[in-house]
């Protein structure tokens, strides 16, 4: 697994090739496609990965390999999923239907887990979700049923954010600032 620590920059660094060597490009995409459609089963995470990287991979890939990754997919389970990179797929839209469900059903641990490996975008409503929950959510809307499970400072600072702007004649707080006299 010496490949392991740098995964992460294979993608950013096709890219760059992709977008700053343009000339090179057509001579990388067919090795880059040879290279997935040849992997070992514990190393197709990182296809769907790289796919949903890459979309127009995916029809150049040959069909065994789109079915063991599209398999990949439709037998992943929440409850014992490990390699969080095929979440990635979910902007594929050949993956999406079946990783929506997936991401609703992860636990708490592996959203946590999930998020940490690669925060996607689809990540979020459910990582919001989870913290709506835990103790720690405060509303920033105020509504008739949070004002009440405010504290008084929360409640004294929301009226002053609400209320308008003062004076000229006074400082931030409302308050008339005090003259100094000079002796």
């Amino acid at each position: 697994m010496q490949w392991e620590p740098l995964h992460r920059k294979i993608i950013p660094s096709l890219v760059a090739v992709r977008d700053r060597a343009a000339p090179a490009w057509p001579d990388v995409s067919p090795a880059i496609v040879t290279l997935m459609d040849n992997l070992e089963p514990a190393n197709r995470p990182r296809a769907i990965a790289f796919i949903a990287a890459f979309p127009d991979f995916w029809p150049r890939l040959q069909e065994p390999t789109r079915t063991a990754l599209q398999e990949i997919i439709d037998n992943a389970d929440p409850a014992v999923l490990a390699d969080y990179r095929i979440l990635a797929g979910v902007t594929v839209p050949q993956f999406r239907a079946v990783l929506l469900p997936l991401i609703a059903g992860l636990n708490r641990e592996h959203l946590a887990a999930a998020i940490a490996s690669q925060p996607l975008a689809e990540l979020w409503p459910r990582a919001v979700e989870e913290y709506q929950g835990s103790g720690s959510w405060r509303d920033p809307r105020p509504t008739s049923t949070t004002s009440s499970r405010r504290s008084p400072v929360a409640s004294a600072a929301n009226s002053l954010t609400n209320s308008s702007m003062p004076s000229s004649t006074t400082d931030r707080t409302g308050m008339q600032p005090r003259r100094i006299r000079s002796c």
